[in-house]
């Protein structure tokens, strides 16, 4: 079980101005690929997200 638990992905759930786009992001990621993964949806939805909510796995 604990196996399972440690490859799950983190979820995160960006508020943009106009959208609110959910996404997964792998465990080990780190805040400069969050960072970056963010500022290219920023180019899509309008500039950078308004909130920004990580789930981690428990």
């Amino acid at each position: 079980m604990r196996d399972a638990v440690k490859q799950q992905p983190s979820r995160v759930t960006a508020i943009f101005e106009e959208a609110a786009l959910a996404f997964n992001l792998p465990r080990n990621a780190t805040l400069e690929e969050l960072a970056e993964e963010l500022g290219a949806l920023g180019e899509i939805y309008g500039g950078l997200p308004l909130y920004v909510d990580i789930r981690l796995p428990a």
